[in-house]
């Protein structure tokens, strides 16, 4: 899509011109902003698009108008005749006047936050509806979805979600209440404050003693509250609010499921400063991204047919494009990646860049995620460094050969023995973890990487969810397996870590496994149990054989740091 020439120049009634894949003919808008538009205007703009050089090869004709037609007769008379000759031209004729434009602009939120503020996107977009009359009693346990809109009504309660998607990865709700003073009131929650309650009830919890629950002098009462409102609730009300996010927690985890297993990119993090849902993936000078950008203009698909002629050269954006179905790629986009630095989109004069991957950039494409498709977090992560790197390393290579003098540099030029691109020591993986599950670890070394990277989550992880005890368990059960093992030397730093007594370490393991049936677990604990563990696994020799053991183990707690990342990412 083009504007069609500029200030000064014959434009032929025409200020907007594209062409749809797979047409011959062109689709034109006339836009026009005016206070006031007479019959006559109308037709004066369409005999000058009648007369210009496009008319012949259009096959759409868009006037798009600041004012209203619908309710102006006489606009519409006249429109009504143009729409007539224009089809005896065998041209479509379309109005968007003020309400059809409105009507576009209220289904991209997006665009309306791009060019306004996010606050007018959220008075105008109205992404989640208002009700405006409430029943004195909602549906009893009433469960209700329709693409990524979620319900939940109890009586005295009704909660409608906007869960994650490949539009929208945030989430956000409206919660309503039967009682009789609140009609007609509805309270939004926005994404972080949900996220929080949602996985609070999604684990072990008293419904009465939430992150939103403060106690009132009466004893049946309680006070709701976020930081943008209070509410008065009494217990009955509270406990239908606990079912609808018990179930809303189920249809919620289960969307970022799909879309993490779609987009797999819970181990790159995500920028904190951009509302859309970008990753970054590789770290480098800016000056080897200025080298990256060569390449890829020299290898432009229109350029040539080789297995690496893959891309739609720009100057400051990685996009691979095939043409043509081949055997390694569909026809179509496969992946539009931009530089970053911390802030945003990356200026000139930062020394190192991110490479960052966003779902969004590819969200107009139709094709199935995958190598042959749409290229998805890991796979591009691993392709930029096992694929890209190289193959940028290897051409820099020839070129400084090719352009080296045999009067000046003849050994090198014969030899090809010139300086290259250094790579290794400058280009940084910003993958998180080293694996994406635990069970990918096949060494003692990435189990112990694994181990760390639990370890420094549970040391300052930040969430209302309670720990379940069997997690802990799991861990102790681990460190007791391999204490009988663990040099006498190392004994006071279990000790220490677990709070046990000077007795035979195993013995004080068995103990402590068994009150932790009992006892209430929480972060801290879980840590100290990690350390342990860890202490354990890089000190005892030989460990291979309780390799599969020791990850089965570990699984739940290892499903838990990815669901409170999960969380992290869609909030």
């Amino acid at each position: 899509m083009f504007q069609y020439g500029k200030t000064g120049q014959e434009q032929d009634g025409i200020d907007i011109i594209w062409k749809t894949t797979g047409e011959s003919k062109y689709s034109v808008a006339e836009v026009k902003h005016w206070e006031t538009v007479k019959p006559s205007n109308i037709q004066k703009w369409l005999k000058a698009f009648l007369k210009g050089e496009r008319a012949t090869d259009s096959r759409i004709w868009i006037l798009c108008l600041s004012v209203d037609v619908e309710h102006n007769n006489k606009l519409l008379m006249a429109w009504d005749a143009a729409k007539t000759e224009l089809e005896s031209h065998d041209i479509q004729a379309l109005v968007w006047d003020r309400g059809v434009i409105e009507e576009l602009l209220r289904g991209s939120p997006e665009l309306v936050e791009r060019f306004f503020s996010k606050e007018i996107r959220d008075r105008f977009c109205h992404t989640l509806s208002m009700p405006t009359e409430e029943p004195r009693l909602f549906r009893r346990t009433y469960i209700g979805q329709y693409d990524s809109r979620f319900t939940a009504e109890n009586e005295s309660v009704r909660m409608e979600v906007i869960l994650p998607n490949r539009s929208s990865p945030r989430a956000s709700a409206i919660l309503s209440f039967a009682r009789s003073n609140l009609e007609g009131v509805s309270l939004a929650i926005d994404g972080k404050d949900l996220v929080r309650w949602l996985q609070w009830a999604g684990h072990p919890h008293d419904p009465l003693s939430g992150p939103f629950t403060l106690p009132l002098s009466d004893p049946d009462r309680f006070l709701l509250t976020t930081p943008k409102f209070q509410l008065s609730l009494d217990s009955s009300e509270f406990e239908h609010l606990d079912w609808c996010l018990r179930h809303a927690w189920t249809h919620y985890l289960s969307a970022i499921q799909a879309l993490e297993n779609d987009w797999r990119c819970l181990r790159f993090k995500r920028l904190s400063e951009s509302s859309q849902p970008v990753h970054a993936l590789v770290s480098l000078p800016r000056t080897l991204w200025r080298v990256m950008m060569d390449y890829v203009s020299e290898h432009d698909y229109a350029k040539g047919e080789s297995g690496e002629h893959i891309f739609d050269a720009s100057n400051s954006v990685l996009k691979v494009f095939s043409p043509n179905t081949t055997t390694a790629l569909d026809a179509g986009y496969h992946l539009i990646s931009y530089a970053y630095d911390d802030g945003g989109p990356t200026g000139r004069y930062e020394p190192n860049i991110s490479i960052c991957w966003n779902p969004n950039n590819l969200r107009e494409l139709s094709s199935h995620w995958g190598p042959r498709g749409q290229w998805d977090a890991e796979f591009t992560h691993d392709w930029l460094r096992s694929t890209l790197l190289p193959n940028v390393r290897d051409w820099y290579r020839r070129k400084t050969q090719q352009n080296l003098s045999w009067l000046s540099n003849p050994v090198e030029k014969l030899t090809g023995n010139v300086p290259g691109l250094v790579t290794e020591d400058h280009v940084f993986s910003l993958a998180r973890l080293s694996v994406r599950q635990i069970a990918e670890a096949m060494t003692v070394e990435e189990l112990n990487s694994c181990l760390h990277a639990m370890q420094l989550h549970f040391s300052c992880l930040s969430t209302a969810a309670d720990l379940e005890q069997d997690l802990l368990k799991s861990v102790l059960r681990c460190v007791q397996h391999l204490a009988y093992r663990l040099p006498e030397q190392h004994h006071n730093y279990i000790r220490g870590n677990l709070q046990l007594d000077q007795g035979p370490l195993v013995n004080s393991l068995v103990e402590l496994i068994a009150a932790s049936n009992t006892r209430s677990t929480n972060c801290t604990m879980l840590e100290m149990a990690l350390r342990s563990l860890i202490c354990c696994c890089e000190t005892i020799n030989g460990i291979d054989n309780d390799l599969k053991w020791t990850k089965q183990m570990l699984e739940p707690v290892w499903a838990r740091m990815r669901e409170d990342l999960l969380c992290e990412m869609f909030s």
